[in-house]
């Protein structure tokens, strides 16, 4: 015959440790909502395809209404436009006619869903295409 024991008690859990286990947790929670949040705001770097023109840059076009916007330097051969100004999560073109030195306007699709409204005016390039 076994005998019957009676079962022994699991760990104890004492304040101090309950309390380093849900500081941990949080601690995790806040860095990976941090993390995240860089992740989805994060600038991008300047000279690459998804960098957001600023006023005085150069930039190419492909597409149109602007659909892939390159920075360029403004002495490249490639450059057709100068950023007179930029509005961020706006569509509305006419509102590059408030700003003075712009010609028309470029729309511009931004990571996460956003669209900004470029307002150029149009670069005095020799050797540009027939079509522009």
């Amino acid at each position: 015959m076994i005998p019957l024991t009676t079962p022994t008690s699991g760990p104890t859990w004492s304040p101090a440790r309950v309390a380093v286990l849900v500081g941990i947790g949080l601690l995790t929670l806040v860095v990976l909502t941090f993390a995240a949040l860089h992740i989805a705001t994060r600038p991008y770097g300047a000279g690459s395809a998804a960098a957001l023109p600023q006023a005085g840059d150069c930039v190419t076009s492909s597409g149109s209404g602007g659909g892939a916007v390159r920075i360029v330097d403004c002495d490249d051969s490639n450059a057709r436009y100068e950023i007179i100004g930029t509005f961020t999560g706006v569509q509305q073109q006419d509102r590059c006619a408030d700003v003075p030195g712009s010609e028309f306007a470029l729309t511009r699709s931004e990571p996460g869903g956003r669209t900004s409204l470029l307002c150029v005016s149009l670069l005095d390039v020799q050797g540009r295409g027939q079509n522009e």
